[in-house]
């Protein structure tokens, strides 16, 4: 990244070039002030943008969810003022790589009307024209973006940003859905990665045979500390596992450390072991996932849609010679509550049987819906 500054301008820079370029062509950005580097031998270390405050000004992911974006009358306005601004950027060939709702300032002005900011300018780049590929990126941006249009909303950004009347032709809107079911999906494959890289809210550690892939609020030292007193547990006597095979056990054990108590609730988390038999089977994860990894992954991706489950903290990854012997994956607890057989039985047995009928089918009703 700071070889890349040495040709390629800093990102301080950046958003001064393109603030002082939006506002000689009016269209509605922070003031700048000024920018600055600090370099060390040619090589960049830090940049900084100064911008004057958008007095009363908030973001517009936060004004959509807000009581007054939830006024219908407001929400066409805002509409229309967000495909004009991107009308208009696109008019004097600016192309906003990054675009989202985040980006996006809105305040009243003196007259009561909205007032729409575009900030964040580092991704913005000037272009000898602004190709069809970078319009649908933008609109694609704005389509699938966190807030909540309706089929006719979604019209009426593509009618403003056309500059179309509302008896004008659909331009498109089927196609633009399309594309943008696509890019929330390459988004969505994006994210996930994360876990695997250990970038923003994941880390990932390496040690001597090791490799820890872990949730940032769940430290290595607990994950290691866990695994420690799994093997001590494993060895007695009368420990009470919730499942054991030979491939596999599945138990809860105590963190060692205070600071991460609060992660599961109970300072308990639910502990995972994938074992390998045998060299064979070990060599076979040379050329497939192995099923800890895929764990991993599949419970964060659950997270990431937001469906309900039991979220995973930590992955421990223990090779030897460059093959993988055995693998822990440690998740919430959740042994206070029961399963779905045991929770019918225990709660609903006498309510699932005559005049229990609609109540089984209102609990059927639910648990397809979950």
């Amino acid at each position: 990244e700071a070889i890349k500054h040495l040709v390629a301008p800093s990102k301080g820079r950046m958003e001064w070039r393109n603030s002082r370029a939006l506002e000689k062509r009016d269209i509605p950005t922070s003031e700048g002030v000024g920018y600055g580097e600090k370099r060390r031998a040619g090589i960049l270390k830090v940049s900084y943008y100064l911008t004057s405050s958008i007095e009363g000004g908030v973001d517009l992911e936060r004004w959509w969810g807000s009581e007054e974006g939830s006024a219908p009358w407001d929400r066409q306005k805002v509409i229309d003022e967000v495909g004009g601004l991107l009308r208009a950027l696109h008019g004097e060939n600016f192309f906003p790589s990054d675009l989202h709702l985040s980006n996006l300032i809105l305040r009243r002005g003196k007259g009561g009307e909205h007032e729409l900011y575009l900030v964040d300018l580092h991704s913005v780049r000037r272009v000898l024209r602004v190709r069809r590929a970078h319009r649908l990126r933008n609109l694609v941006q704005l389509n699938g973006a966190a807030w909540d249009l309706s089929e006719d909303e979604r019209l009426r950004l593509l009618r403003s940003y056309t500059g179309e009347g509302e008896g004008g032709e659909d331009p498109g809107l089927r196609e633009l859905q399309e594309l943008t079911e696509r890019y929330g999906d390459l988004q969505f494959s994006r994210r996930l990665k994360r876990c695997v890289k250990g970038k923003y809210v994941f880390g990932k550690w390496k040690g001597k045979g090791l490799t820890v892939f872990h949730r940032r609020d769940f430290e290595v030292e607990a994950a290691l500390g866990a695994v420690a007193d799994y093997r001590e547990a494993h060895a007695r006597e009368g420990v009470r596992f919730i499942k054991t095979e030979r491939s596999r056990t599945v138990l809860t054990v105590p963190l060692r450390r205070g600071k991460d108590e609060g992660v599961s609730g109970a300072g308990r988390v639910c502990l995972k072991h994938y074992r390998h038999c045998g060299f064979l089977h070990s060599l076979k994860d040379l050329f497939r996932m192995p099923r800890g990894r895929r764990s991993w992954i599949a419970g964060n991706a659950l997270v990431l849609r937001e469906v309900p489950t039991c979220r995973p903290l930590a992955l421990v990854e223990v090779r030897r010679w460059g093959l993988l012997k055995e693998s822990f994956l440690f998740m919430e607890d959740l042994s206070g509550l029961k399963g779905v057989e045991s929770y019918v039985l225990s709660a609903f047995n006498s309510a699932f049987r005559g005049a229990g009928a609609p109540l089984r089918r209102r609990f059927g009703a639910a648990l397809a819906e979950s």
